[in-house]
């Protein structure tokens, strides 16, 4: 593999652009999938936590359910660094802290992640340009609240 090969594999294909709410989707399923597998509970964590978001406050069940199925698409295409990119690209970066955030707390919800699952928190932290301290910071929340 030449050295440019990775960058060009991490390159948006035209038809995978994704609006913010889509982005946002798109992080959170790649969060419950980076361990190679989309359990039922947290799937169904996702679609309560979207639910309950302004930004999904005009989806219908449909139209839910075709998002979902579009980014599953990409991610078993592509992979989940991949989805993680192009979801990062059409992030508003007001809800950087947020998607950051839920992806932890999606993540952490059944103890601490693999180590699938930390590369994915480490790469959205990488490609959203969160300060470590703040990352770390929400970090340690969410594996507080996780305890419980």
């Amino acid at each position: 593999m030449g050295l440019f090969d990775r960058l060009s594999q991490l390159r948006p294909k035209q038809d995978d652009n994704l609006d913010s709410a889509e982005s946002f989707a798109a992080l959170m399923i790649a969060a419950i999938a980076a361990d190679g597998q989309i359990e039922e509970s947290s799937a169904r964590l996702v679609a309560t936590t979207l639910s309950r978001m302004k930004l999904f406050e005009n989806y219908s069940d449909e139209k839910m359910i075709r998002t979902n199925e579009r980014i599953i698409r990409i991610l078993q295409k592509e992979g989940p660094e991949y989805l993680v990119k192009i979801a990062s690209e059409g992030l508003p970066q007001e809800l950087y802290l947020t998607s950051f955030a839920v992806a932890c707390d999606l993540i952490l919800s059944d103890g601490v992640g693999s180590e699938e699952e930390q590369q994915l928190l480490n790469d959205l932290y990488n490609f959203l340009s969160i300060e470590e301290a703040t990352a770390n910071n929400i970090i340690e929340v969410m594996i507080i609240k996780n305890q419980g």
